[in-house]
């Protein structure tokens, strides 16, 4: 009896300790920001009922999710309509710039996020030597493509990669908002450590293995509903925000 009320008191301090640095996560996005985040978590379970009707909880379905994304054989479906709302919902409140950014994209403001990372050792790269003289590789007389050409070509490139070219904001105010709010908890870190180095998570089958009880807790659902669910949906109808 007395090992129920210890393990009792465990899970609610558990509870309580989440919802705290949720509720300072989202104080640091700000109110508008929030109902922006929040919109998106709605609408990632509505995503789940719908294509995973058959399982019950998001803990499990969120499972599922990842089995499909990693197996990539059957399709996934997405409320096209309701998809674009959320992403003008994101553009309005400024939050898709937080989060992520097109290529060539710019970003006004830079917020401090190594300052709630793990120290990392300074490693020295040798990049071999650098062979300056470049016009005997490639001599300039044989480059019939003038600069402005060559210009105007790569513009229209990144204009038609740009809604499926999009990478993490390493140093926007999610990123941020996120680091500071679980500055005491090692996975978040290390999520947030990824995205500082500009790279997303990548989906693995350990993630697919956590008990329901984990996978279900709204700290493990963040990379599902954010690098994967949301980033799906600017892959897939982007192009389609003005």
């Amino acid at each position: 009896m007395k090992f129920i009320q210890i393990l009792l008191i465990l899970l609610l301090f558990s509870c309580s300790q989440n919802h705290s640095e949720q509720q300072e996560f989202f104080s640091e996005l700000g109110t508008e920001k929030t109902e922006s985040f929040k919109t998106l978590t709605k609408n990632y379970k509505t995503f789940l009922d719908e294509n995973f009707p058959s399982k019950s909880g998001i803990g499990e379905q969120s499972r599922e999710f990842i089995k499909r994304m990693l197996e990539r054989k059957e399709p996934l479906s997405f409320d096209s309509v309701n998809a674009i709302l959320v992403l003008r919902e994101f553009e309005r409140s400024g939050l898709r710039k937080d989060i992520f950014l097109y290529i060539d994209e710019s970003y006004n403001k830079a917020y401090n996020v190594e300052h709630f990372l793990p120290e990392r050792g300074q490693k020295n790269i040798d990049l071999g030597p650098i062979n300056e003289n470049f016009e005997e590789l490639f001599p300039i007389d044989s480059i019939k493509i003038s600069k402005t050409q060559k210009q105007i070509s790569q513009k229209r490139e990144r204009e038609l990669e740009r809604n499926r070219y999009i990478i993490p904001n390493e140093n926007g105010l999610y990123n941020y908002a996120l680091a500071k709010a679980f500055k005491s908890d090692t996975s978040l870190l290390a999520y947030c450590e990824l995205r500082q180095s500009g790279l997303s998570p990548a989906l693995t089958t350990e993630y697919a293995e956590l008990p329901e009880a984990e996978l279900k807790l709204w700290k493990n659902q963040i990379p599902l509903i954010v690098d994967f669910y949301y980033r799906e949906m600017l892959w897939r109808y982007g192009k389609y925000i003005k």
